[in-house]
């Protein structure tokens, strides 16, 4: 092993060479054809044809006809840096086509540069680590030009090498991918299993085979026979936080309750009790609620439902979490929501079994959910895990510190 020189790459093989990257690859400035298909290229999916690329995401890309024939040429096996690079590195092409003239399109120089090997060391932590330095993103912004890209040195191992790196990690990386796919194919179906005992326990209870009745709403379907249906602002009052966004502090005293599942701190609090909270706006609308108890701060564009009357508060939580993501994510003509508006608060129907019952449900639900979020978290740190050992497994075999079996 020899000292590369450089710190992100460190030692490697003695038969290995550290080049600069302008004599790895260089630019490719032709223009595209009249036949050249629009490319795509992003960090989640790589480089695809524009029209795969919205099938896919169902992202709609707006094209530029009218400039469409001052396009970048592309040819399969180059690579694209695009406006983000230097957040996930550089994107491989697979495909013929063309992109913007904003992107740079780089190309192997000569039969030493194997693609496949620096399809692997051009997304590696590592490397991407290094792309991030060479930027200034207040001076810069988001591009990174050839001239930036080609002062960076790689390490080239011998052709023959390369591909035996590449495979390797083709091979190990998809047992990886698999086992990540498995758990999160997992957690989908324990978050459904969940959402639907929960939905069940709130319109039925917990007997096995109560006694319906329709309860006169579509999207809520038969409910028990023996409760009510009330509207929630028989139920709670509703207000909305204070708070914005420079009263968040890290190492503030109380909990501030923001647009996320995930509360930040402040150093003072405007309200005391309890209540159930939800994002008013963003992407958080019928996915963000928390069952809140104590002295703490909200956001204002956070609804807070409390001064609970005939029901408790954490039967409240379930059952409106329950319904409002419904409607919210669905809505009657099947449309997602971008904002929260009162009388969608105020008018949503709940179920009301008597008070002692609610209870029963609630300590059951407990339970239950206590117990299906062990295995989601235990499955989500599986995931985090394999992530990490994956990053690190490519790092160390594009950097030699590893060998590349046959």
């Amino acid at each position: 092993m020899k000292d590369s020189g450089i710190p992100w790459i460190g030692e490697v093989p003695d038969d290995w060479n550290i080049f600069p990257a302008k004599g790895v690859f260089l630019e490719r400035k032709i223009l595209c054809g009249e036949a050249d298909i629009h490319l795509t290229p992003s960090q989640a999916h790589g480089v695809l044809p524009q029209a795969e690329y919205m099938e896919q995401t169902g992202n709609r890309v707006v094209l530029n006809l009218a400039g469409s024939d001052k396009m970048k040429h592309v040819e399969p096996n180059d690579f694209i840096i695009h406006l983000r690079s230097f957040q996930g590195g550089i994107e491989f092409s697979r495909h013929a086509g063309k992109v913007s003239m904003a992107y740079t399109v780089l190309t192997p120089n000569g039969d030493h540069v194997i693609p496949t090997y620096f399809r692997w060391l051009l997304k590696s932590s590592a490397f991407i680590s290094a792309l991030a330095a060479t930027t200034d993103q207040l001076r810069d912004g988001q591009s990174i030009n050839y001239q930036t890209f080609g002062s960076l040195r790689l390490p080239v191992p011998p052709a023959e090498e390369q591909r035996r790196i590449a495979d390797y990690l083709d091979r190990e990386t998809a047992e990886i991918d698999a086992f990540i796919a498995d758990q999160q194919q997992l957690i989908q179906l324990l978050t459904e299993r969940r959402a639907e005992e929960i939905r069940r326990c709130v319109t039925k209870g917990l007997a096995s085979a109560p006694t319906l009745k329709p309860s006169g709403v579509d999207w809520l379907g038969d409910v028990n026979n023996e409760w009510d249906i009330r509207r929630t602002r028989f139920l709670v009052d509703i207000r909305t936080g204070s708070g914005d966004t420079q009263d968040a502090n890290p190492d503030g005293e109380y909990p501030f309750y923001v647009r996320s599942d995930s509360p930040e701190r402040s150093d003072s609090w405007d309200f005391e009790g309890e209540a159930v909270l939800t994002s008013g706006d963003g992407a958080g609308v019928g996915k963000v609620f928390h069952l809140v108890n104590g002295k703490y701060k909200a956001h204002q564009r956070v609804y807070l439902l409390g001064n609970f009357r005939q029901v408790t508060a954490s039967y409240f939580y379930y059952a409106f979490s329950t319904f409002f993501a419904e409607v919210a994510l669905d809505g009657s003509a099947k449309s997602t929501v971008d904002s929260v508006r009162r009388h969608m608060l105020t008018e949503l129907p709940i179920p009301l079994p008597p008070l002692e019952e609610q209870i029963q449900i609630v300590n059951y639900l407990k339970g239950y959910v206590h117990q299906l979020d062990l295995i989601i978290g235990d499955a989500e740190r599986a995931i985090e895990l394999s992530r990490e050992r994956r990053a690190a497994l490519i790092t160390a075999a594009v950097t030699g510190k590893i060998h590349a079996p046959l």
